[in-house]
């Protein structure tokens, strides 16, 4: 896990203290991915760094769970990428098979249930589930006081 982080490091990715990035994990441009502190990602994930990706403190992205970097023009002649930037804030909790499309900001302390797709922004402190993803709740801002430190010994 350690020699895993040195080479992402060394790549030019930015991580925080106490991250944790479980095997599997694809990362497309990780010089344009940074992971504030305490942050974990499961396993098998994707995170498309094409337009950027920012994800703040204390955040929690499940295993197999997409963040996509980039999309591509559906009417340009020549299909053109289209690559925005992606914003987690702190303690968002992304869940199992989640897919959060290119450009999205995804508020502090907000919840993407299990198998969502995030196609727009979600404001602080939501919950949002379904394809697309709509609101279906609100999470206490006072449960949002935790410090994640999930650090695998091997994996």
């Amino acid at each position: 896990h350690a020699v895993r982080q040195g080479f992402l490091r060394a790549a030019g990715m930015r991580l925080g203290r106490r991250v944790t990035i479980l095997r599997g994990t694809t990362l497309v441009r990780p010089e344009r991915i940074s992971i504030g502190n305490h942050s974990a990602v499961g396993f098998q994930c994707f995170l498309g760094g094409e337009g950027g990706i920012e994800i703040g403190d204390n955040v929690n992205i499940s295993s197999f769970s997409v963040l996509l970097g980039g999309a591509h023009d559906v009417n340009s002649p020549s299909f053109e990428s289209v690559c925005r930037p992606m914003v987690i804030e702190d303690y968002v909790w992304v869940a199992t098979r989640a897919i959060i499309m290119s450009g999205l900001r995804i508020g502090r302390g907000a919840v993407v249930a299990a198998g969502a797709v995030v196609t727009r922004d979600v404001r602080p402190y939501h919950v949002v589930a379904g394809v697309p993803a709509r609101q279906i709740g609100e999470r206490n801002p006072e449960a949002c006081k935790y410090e994640l430190d999930y650090q695998p010994w091997l994996f």
